[in-house]
């Protein structure tokens, strides 16, 4: 669903289905000096998404989307380098407005 409607939205979106993947995909846009604007992942995948962000080379803003009874049970200090954390189900709304102030925001500060 998140894919959808980025892609209404007009945003481009690349989907990696675990974390290996995400990381090819994102060194990949790097090295063809296409870097990501934003990096967004599901907390629940073969690894977590804070794997991911432990992981990735890049320093784009990392949205996290969890369930509700898993925004409870991150405490992991990790979350605290997280730009936002949504709680699944996200609204379209609350995901583009994220998704846009983020961006923006990445983009204004990026050489």
């Amino acid at each position: 669903m998140s894919r959808l409607v980025l892609e209404r939205a007009g945003h481009e979106v690349v989907v990696a289905p675990g974390v290996d993947e995400a990381l090819i995909a994102i060194q990949q846009a790097a090295t063809d000096e296409h870097p990501f604007d934003l990096t967004l992942c599901d907390y629940r995948m073969e690894r977590t998404g804070l794997d991911l962000l432990d992981l990735r080379p890049t320093h784009d803003p990392f949205v996290l989307l969890t369930g509700e009874a898993e925004a409870e049970d991150l405490g992991d200090p990790r979350v605290s380098r997280v730009a936002a954390v949504l709680t699944k189900p996200a609204s379209s709304r609350q995901l583009l407005d994220v998704v846009d102030e983020l961006t923006s925001r990445w983009l204004e500060t990026s050489p």
